[in-house]
């Protein structure tokens, strides 16, 4: 894992932290990492980094100071069936401030499920993964929905790394062109980065072939999966705790467009009285 070089082929702003810092949206001349190995289960998007690209995307959540950098990758995908048991895993290949056999920085991936392109005004948060560092000691992460239950339909997951910029700044993940019709992208949902919509297609190195996150989703089948989309139910496990205060609490610091709970456009206090209601009403 080198990050010693990086080239910023999007828009790129910068960023002060006692020192001006380049914040870019694109990476490459990585060494290679090791391709992922499919686990156990049911394969539901199938987009397994392959070990030959040497070109990869940011995929970060900042701590709040730094939210207007935050960025996702993601895609779309259908799942065939009912499934729960999800893991989403992707191989990240460099960080900035992070040497080689030294990839700990990232606290933990995280990973979220919509029922629509996560920009849309009208899409919904379906599940959002633990946040534990499920690491595999060498340059693989992976986000655990856990009994989390994911009914058959279409869908868009995103995912990013969950770090500090002031400690290790940004986190790449490697690309793969192995799909037809990929269409994976980037979100900046505070707007940092100038993309339209807050969203960027991404290619390969080329800058032209559409590109998708190294991206494999798994998870058990299941008969039957409970109702999905409750606004209270913030980490999406079906039931409702302070964790899921924890977890909304969360989108609201990082600005996130979620958090909106009377859907007014902006997010203030009114959103968490909001929310408080919502919890007290409970879920169907």
């Amino acid at each position: 894992m080198n990050g010693k070089i990086l080239v910023a082929v999007g828009t790129v702003a910068s960023v002060c932290v006692g020192a001006s810092a380049q914040v870019a949206t694109s990476a490459t001349a990585a060494q290679p990492g090791t391709p992922q190995v499919a686990p156990a289960g049911s394969v539901i998007y199938d987009n397994q980094y392959t070990g030959l690209s040497g070109f990869g995307n940011a995929a970060q959540l900042f701590e709040p100071t730094f939210s207007g950098y935050d960025i996702w990758l993601g895609d779309d995908f259908s799942a065939a069936a009912n499934f729960d048991q999800i893991e989403i895993s992707s191989v990240g290949f460099v960080q900035d401030a992070a040497g080689p056999g030294d990839p700990f920085l990232v606290e933990f991936l995280e990973g979220r499920i919509y029922d629509a392109i996560p920009n849309d005004a009208n899409a919904n948060l379906i599940m959002t993964s633990d946040q534990v560092n499920d690491f595999n000691g060498i340059d693989t992460w992976t986000a655990n929905f856990n009994e989390q239950c994911l009914p058959a339909g279409d869908y868009f997951f995103v995912f990013a790394a969950r770090n500090d910029f002031v400690a290790n700044k940004q986190t790449f993940y490697f690309q793969e062109t192995q799909q037809a019709g990929n269409d994976g992208f980037q979100w900046n949902p505070n707007g940092a980065f100038g993309f339209p919509g807050n969203l960027q297609f991404i290619t390969t190195d080329d800058g032209v072939t559409p590109s998708a996150p190294n991206v494999l989703i798994v998870g058990a089948e299941t008969e039957e999966c409970g109702p999905v989309g409750c606004f209270a139910d913030c980490d999406g496990n079906g039931a409702l705790n302070i964790l899921d205060f924890v977890c909304y609490q969360g989108l609201f610091q990082s600005g996130d467009p979620n958090a909106d709970c009377d859907d007014n456009g902006s997010l203030n206090i009114l959103d968490f009285v909001c929310f408080q209601g919502a919890f007290q009403d409970g879920c169907p």
